[in-house]
């Protein structure tokens, strides 16, 4: 009975963190989209019926078993890679990237999905695997990075940078919790070093000039500099306590690019200053905090190893997205976990927490 109560209590405290900041993205990106004649541009009303469509997806996956998550991940994982390939020969083409399917008004982007495809599937592969006390090596690699290497390089294909760095971050980061021998770990960085250099040759031609817009943003302040100068702007410019609620003049007067996407966040802190900021990285923390009370109970190897991967996919896009805004990292194209416009990136985040919900009851 008292371990019923305190799963309860946990169920309803992320419920409740989940719902706030929910809730502030949609505020913020309601400021974002206000059109300089007062009126709402469409994209908030279908942020509102993804969020529907997302809610009422976590809702249905909330009742799926663990068995059958775990059952269902080849699946999920086999379909993404389809999607993925379908996406190279019917997807539209949007800035010179082809990442998206139509269908009518709507579409969707199957890297994002991959994401928890990805998650769900190497805790699978890596539950039915023998534990290794020194560490797995090369060899008995083979089959995790195989699965990663396919949709890595079939993101990489579209191109998107920003999703094919997060596939290879999650990957690392479950093998290396997994465990990993240490002289194949030391083995890696020291060539990462080495070849890093290398990596910039295959970089497409606005990749490159994201690049040194990072290191020099001011070398080309109206081009690929633009997106870095402006919203620092914006986020330096909001004070202690903010310009207020619709006021934020950057935003209005159409200076912030990408808005409503990735750089949300500097509307969100031009209008509601340090003090807004510091609340909502608190709220934020305080979710990745609750998530890891979930896991820490947990003994099956899949569920962990899953959960875990969220909370690391969730710490990654947040930490990204606000040092991409505050000119720390090189614009690549990460959203805000429930703040961000963007109907798929919100059906991830939404089933994903779901499951975690799921956990917090049930373990």
């Amino acid at each position: 009975m008292q371990n019923y109560m305190k799963n309860n209590r946990l169920f309803w405290e992320g419920i409740f963190i989940i719902v706030i900041i929910i809730l502030l993205g949609c505020v913020n990106l309601y400021s974002a989209l206000i059109t300089p004649y007062g009126t709402v541009d469409s994209l908030f009303y279908k942020h509102l019926l993804w969020l529907l469509i997302g809610g009422l997806l976590a809702f249905l996956f909330h009742f799926l078993k663990p068995i059958d998550i775990e059952n269902f991940s080849a699946i999920f994982y086999i379909l993404c890679c389809v999607l993925l390939v379908g996406v190279l020969i019917i997807g539209k083409k949007v800035n010179g990237a082809q990442r998206w399917i139509g269908i009518g008004s709507f579409s969707f982007q199957p890297s994002e999905f991959t994401k928890l495809a990805l998650i769900f599937f190497m805790a699978k592969i890596f539950k039915q695997m023998p534990v290794v006390e020194t560490g797995y090596k090369l060899n008995q690699l083979a089959v995790p990075l195989t699965i990663v290497i396919i949709p890595l390089l079939l993101i990489l294909k579209q191109p998107d940078l920003g999703t094919a760095i997060i596939i290879f971050s999650i990957a690392f980061f479950t093998i290396l919790l997994i465990g990993v021998n240490i002289k194949l770990l030391i083995k890696f960085f020291v060539s990462f070093i080495i070849f890093s250099p290398l990596f910039y040759h295959f970089l497409k031609d606005y990749q490159k000039k994201r690049f040194i817009a990072f290191l020099m943003p001011e070398a080309d302040p109206r081009g690929a500099g633009y997106h870095t100068i402006q919203a620092k702007i914006a986020v330096s410019t909001g004070g202690m306590f903010g310009k207020g609620f619709l006021k934020g003049t950057q935003s209005k007067l159409g200076y912030i690019p990408e808005k409503h996407t990735d750089f949300v966040f500097s509307v969100y802190a031009e209008e509601w200053g340090f003090f807004g900021v510091f609340v909502l990285i608190l709220l934020y923390f305080y979710l990745i905090y609750w998530m890891f009370k979930v896991t820490r109970n947990i003994n099956d190897r899949f569920l962990f190893l899953s959960a875990s991967g969220i909370i690391f996919l969730f710490s990654l896009h947040f930490i990204i997205n606000i040092a991409m805004v505050s000119g720390l990292f090189p614009v690549v194209g990460i959203p805000l976990p429930l703040m961000s416009y963007g109907g798929t990136a919100l059906i991830v985040y939404l089933v994903s927490l779901s499951f975690m919900l799921k956990l917090s009851r049930e373990y």
